[in-house]
């Protein structure tokens, strides 16, 4: 989850998501199907599940 936004590469354009530290926040990008790395998630879901940090009241 912390590492950086990595679009890869190739010739593909899948929607991903990643996890933004500073906004705590999952952001879609375009994945270019090589080369990413593990902040790259096939869903927004999977992406909070895994990174998100709850607010707590």
């Amino acid at each position: 989850c912390l590492q950086p936004l990595r679009v890869g590469q190739g010739n593909f354009n899948l929607t991903r998501f990643y996890y933004d530290e500073s906004k705590n926040q999952c952001l879609g990008f375009i994945y270019k199907g090589r080369r990413g790395n593990g902040n790259n998630f096939k869903t927004k879901q999977k992406c909070e599940r895994a990174c998100v940090i709850k607010k707590q009241n």
